[in-house]
Parts: structure tokens; C-alpha cells; sequence
């Protein structure tokens, strides 16, 4: 077991051949972890209630965008390393379109 005593609900790969690493302890939370020494550190994430996080994936082109997606069908994008969040899809609707 690579990462012990916690409940993983998604994980993809870094740019630095690290991993992202969605879980939940009383909430959802994401890491980084370091595959090579085995460290974790922390990532911001907002307050997201009691749902999960199923998706998660850094941008290619920008390595401090960040873009998750929750099992409510709530879409979540961070440009500056998780300081600041936007939600762009609630519940399944883009925000900013009406129907």
C-alpha cells in the first residue's frame, strides 16, 4: 500500500511524475505525493461538503491549473495552485448558461 489509512477516490499523474490524489477523511481533500521519497503535501481544495472528488487532473500546458470533478456532477477549476477556486459546472449546468 503505497498510501495507508485513507479512503482514495481518484488519482492521476503530475508533471513531475508525482501523483494528485483525491480522498476523504470527514471531507474531501486532495495531496500531491511524491512517488520517488514518498513525502505528501497537502493541496487546496475548497469546501465541497460531504461528495466526493472522482476526477482530478492537472493541465498540461500550465502546471498550476488544476480541474476536478465531483460525484455530484460539480466541476471545479483552480489557475494558481488551489488559492482560489471557480465553480464552472453545478450539479451537471455550465455556469453562466441558461437555458
Amino acid at each position: 500500500m503505497i498510501i495507508p489509512n485513507i479512503n482514495v477516490t481518484t488519482i492521476s499523474f503530475d508533471h513531475n511524475n508525482g501523483l494528485i490524489v483525491g480522498y476523504m477523511t470527514d471531507k474531501a481533500k486532495l495531496m500531491g505525493f511524491n512517488l520517488t521519497n514518498k513525502e505528501t503535501v497537502d493541496l487546496k481544495a475548497p469546501n465541497i461538503g460531504k461528495t466526493a472528488i472522482e476526477y482530478v487532473q492537472q493541465n498540461p500546458a500550465k502546471g498550476t491549473e488544476f480541474t476536478f470533478a465531483t460525484l455530484d456532477k460539480d466541476i471545479y477549476m483552480t489557475k494558481n495552485t488551489g488559492s482560489t477556486w471557480t465553480e464552472i459546472v453545478d450539479k451537471g449546468v455550465a455556469n453562466g448558461i441558461t437555458k
